[in-house]
């Protein structure tokens, strides 16, 4: 395939509608499951490290002691919206929404005029069925990521057919440069990008010299992240997702990918069976391969884009096995990138007969609407009765809680007058002994004047003089039941709600 070969105009008829429709959605529905979705965990490391007074202390906090583990792009641009736009739960989640928004909308753009119409409606509209739409309701990079993943593969296939590609490289230096700064894993759009320029090479029979020089650009980011990554370096050492360094985790990331469809196959990763995903990637792998050799044979390289990016959890747990110690099925969501677009290339003989195509986007509606609307619905009740239990008034004197123990969300739903008596233990010695992980003790030292929330070494726990007093856990057990029965406490429960349970320490 030639530079100089031009895009030709898609097969089928187009208007602009059916993807607005698929944008609004998203937006709405996102939008709507925000603002009935309270804060949790992981979302108050972003938001805290956001919530610096400048982009110089986010600067200089991500490169010495960092407890939100993510390269500068991410935080510099939530503290970013978070000016604009305050501190409201919506607010912190719209780079999230904006994220996956570009993210359809290159899928679309991208498989439009490699294939037609059809082919792209349903690759855009795949992604709003799977679980990796429920990113776009949290505060943390992986919606945003898949956004500029989009972009990537958009300003790539553009700059590989057209004859006026400027605009385009830049487009595609930039995306990676973002990804790249944006998470840590970031780095792994370069396989398929990579893949897709070898096969293009061999086929050209020389490389494309400015495109791998605008990938070149783009792969500084990693030297951007360097500072970040050496005060991460840390916590690699007794990371709390080490076990899950496996070869079920492959199976598990697409099971986590897919959600809504294949939950049922696995609680977690150590129990489960894999064999339907692996059945079912193989023959969209194979389906849209037949159909871009029979009849879009020039597509090829777009198919090994999509194809490697379908892969991606392959080469993400490798790279952690060897390297990073590091990851969760959610480091590799760019799969279902590449996934929906084969499987609607796949389709694409089905997709021609017209009551097929409006019988299966009518389904696909139909099945979302109103799971979406139930989903709302269900969590405007749970997020009351958590905000309720939280705002709850706390038994007299301290209460003491586990690093690990979702403590943030009870401070900061907490009421004001209550928030001083919240105490949060950590125990580097402890965890590594219960959870075999002190990723809470670590992130409990950096957030440690960094945040309003107060922490205490449990070495410095009061002990026995602290009879009395309370303290509170979820349903399962952490670290402080066997420290405190070490100490020779015993446990009364005399509160529960939605959250956990409050003790008694006798």
């Amino acid at each position: 395939m030639e530079d100089s070969q031009s895009i030709q105009p898609s097969e089928g008829t187009y208007s602009h509608w059916p993807l607005g429709l698929i944008l609004g959605a998203t937006a709405i529905f996102s939008l709507l499951l925000s603002h009935v979705t309270l804060l949790w965990e992981d979302e108050f490391f972003s938001f805290y490290t956001a919530a610096q007074p400048s982009a110089a202390a986010i600067l200089h906090l991500q490169t010495h002691t960092p407890f939100a583990l993510d390269p500068l792009a991410y935080p510099l641009t939530l503290h970013a919206v978070m000016v604009l736009f305050g501190q409201s739960a919506v607010a912190l989640r719209l780079p999230s929404l904006l994220g996956f928004l570009l993210m359809e909308f290159s899928l679309f753009h991208c498989i439009r005029l490699a294939f037609n119409a059809r082919v792209a409606y349903l690759a855009a509209l795949l992604p709003l069925c799977m679980s990796l739409f429920d990113y776009t309701t949290q505060a943390r990079p992986y919606a945003m990521l898949l956004g500029e993943f989009g972009a990537i593969l958009s300003c790539w296939y553009l700059a590989s057919n057209r004859e006026r590609r400027a605009l385009p490289l830049v487009g595609l230096a930039i995306s990676i440069f973002a990804a790249i700064t944006t998470h840590f894993f970031g780095v792994m759009i370069l396989v398929p990008v990579v893949c897709a320029e070898i096969y293009r090479a061999f086929v050209r029979r020389k490389p494309d010299a400015p495109m791998l020089t605008a990938i070149a650009i783009g792969l500084s980011g990693i030297l951007a992240d360097l500072p970040v990554r050496a005060a991460v370096l840390p916590y690699r050492l007794h990371f709390y997702s080490a076990p899950n360094l496996h070869a079920n985790m492959l199976g598990y990331s697409y099971v986590w990918t897919f959600g809504r469809f294949f939950r049922s196959l696995a609680s977690d990763p150590t129990h489960g069976t894999f064999w339907p995903i692996w059945l079912l990637l193989g023959t969209v792998l194979a389906l849209s391969l037949r159909e871009t050799l029979l009849h879009r044979r020039n597509q090829m390289p777009l198919w090994v884009a999509l194809a490697t990016l379908s892969l991606l959890p392959f080469f993400a747990l490798t790279t952690a096995v060897f390297a990073t110690n590091a990851y969760e099925p959610r480091y590799a969501l760019g799969l279902a990138i590449g996934f929906s677009g084969l499987l609607a290339i796949a389709l694409t003989p089905l997709l021609k007969r017209t009551w097929f195509f409006y019988v299966l986007i009518f389904c696909i509606w139909g099945s979302i609407v109103p799971f979406l609307f139930v989903s709302a619905n269900q969590l405007a009740t749970v997020t009351a009765a958590q905000r309720s239990a939280m705002q709850n008034f706390y038994p007299a004197g301290p209460v003491y809680m586990a690093a690990d123990d979702c403590f943030s969300p009870r401070y900061f739903y907490a009421t004001a007058a209550e928030r001083d008596r919240i105490v949060c233990l950590y125990s580097s010695d402890w965890e590594l002994r219960q959870l075999h992980n002190d990723t809470g003790a670590r992130t409990s030292l950096a957030m440690n004047g960094h945040t309003p929330l107060h922490f205490l070494d449990f070495p410095q726990y009061p002990g026995k003089t602290a009879s009395g007093t309370i303290w509170i856990t979820r349903n399962n057990p952490t670290w402080l039941d066997a420290a405190l029965r070490n100490q020779g406490f015993s446990l009364v429960a005399i509160r529960s709600d939605t959250t956990g349970t409050f003790y008694h320490l006798q």
